[in-house]
């Protein structure tokens, strides 16, 4: 395992690499780590998934959002700005580069150290993407990576914290010798919240207020997020450490793929520049389109998704949730997601588009 948590160190240019279960328990741990009886809140993006909330949570914290640029699905430095001047209870902030797009993490970061609050960097959805020719991973006061499904690179699990601070990084390494064992029965946990979440879902659609249900699920699987590394993990992780220029290559490849074919149709594209890790690629509909667009993706056997819904109306519903979070509301309306993994074919890239485009050709008709 400690040549695991040197390589990974090495990569993303830190001191300290501590090897976990999940990144949610990374998150878990900063999250203890830093907490602060004066100061317990915490701010996410208002675009995200669920995890990092729940675990935030767990560890104590209370929740704030921020709104995102509506381009990119990431944190707005201005809206942070000004959050951050409004509140003096914020410990620490959690920045995700969402979708693989690096966020503005310079100018973030001199925000959050004008503030004298700590940056979390989560790099889930952005391992090997970088920003002026620095690796992302590198900026914050802790970094986050996971290795679960759907991440950059899959080996189905683990996760680990990365930092510069030598007497954090003894806490922090402490701390994970203490967590506990992964628990026999997580899978079953695991696909027992699916099941809650896919059910609640349609109904959230007819009644937004319903969301706090869902937003109501990690309290109740706790032990699903927080375990030690498993060894069995060390040569998987390895071996896609070995694969990931290869990785990226494939990704960016697919994604160019999808934005030449889908030139010209009536869609939008999510920001990205040349240092990105393409996670998905990202395209944005109107609203009155969405729908109809993913069910004929997937009625053709297209993997197809709308990551992520709005993250505030979950844990803390107000009527009024779209006034304030514009950016997220933008995105939870017209995100489609489209895959760009090595299951993906240049041959899959055109069908899919092919299916995309005799969609709008049909929803034309019935307009």
């Amino acid at each position: 395992m400690v040549h695991l948590e040197n390589r990974l160190a090495t990569l993303i240019g830190r001191k300290h690499c501590i090897a976990v279960g999940r990144g949610a328990t990374a998150l878990w741990l900063a999250f203890r780590a830093i907490r602060d009886a004066q100061r317990n809140v915490l701010v996410l993006p208002a675009t995200l998934c669920l995890s990092p909330a729940f675990v935030a949570q767990l560890a104590g914290f209370q929740l704030e959002f921020c709104d995102v640029e509506p381009s990119t699905g990431n944190l707005s430095p201005e809206k942070l700005e000004r959050l951050l001047a409004s509140n003096s209870s914020v410990r620490a902030v959690l920045l995700a580069h969402l979708y693989g797009q690096p966020a503005k993490i310079k100018k973030i970061k001199a925000i959050c150290s004008a503030f004298d609050v700590l940056l979390i960097e989560d790099v889930a959805q952005a391992l090997g993407a970088s920003t002026e020719g620095r690796m992302l991973g590198a900026f914050g006061d802790v970094t986050i990576l996971s290795f679960g499904h759907t991440k950059i690179l899959d080996a189905g699990g683990g996760g680990a914290l990365l930092l510069d601070d030598d007497a954090l990084a003894d806490e922090l390494r402490s701390a994970s010798r203490d967590l506990p064992n992964r628990h026999p029965e997580s899978s079953i946990w695991a696909e027992d919240y699916r099941k809650a979440y896919y059910a609640l879902a349609p109904l959230t659609e007819q009644q937004p207020r319903l969301r706090s249900l869902i937003g109501a699920l990690g309290a109740a699987f706790p032990k699903m997020y927080v375990y030690r590394f498993e060894h069995t993990l060390v040569d998987p992780i390895d071996h896609q450490l070995d694969q990931i220029d290869r990785e990226i290559d494939h990704r960016r490849a697919m994604a160019s793929g999808y934005a030449e074919r889908l030139r010209g149709l009536p869609l939008s594209f999510m920001e990205t520049d040349s240092e990105s890790v393409p996670w998905r690629f990202n395209i944005k509909l109107e609203e009155k389109w969405r729908n109809a667009a993913l069910t004929a993706l997937r009625n053709e056997n297209f993997d197809a998704s709308s990551w992520y819904p709005a993250l505030p109306p979950f844990f803390r519903f107000d009527g009024e949730w779209e006034a304030q979070y514009p950016g997220a509301s933008d995105i939870e309306a017209g995100i489609v997601n489209l895959w760009v993994d090595r299951s993906v074919t240049r041959s899959r890239v055109m069908s899919c588009c092919e299916s995309l485009a005799r969609s709008f050709d049909r929803i034309g008709e019935k307009a």
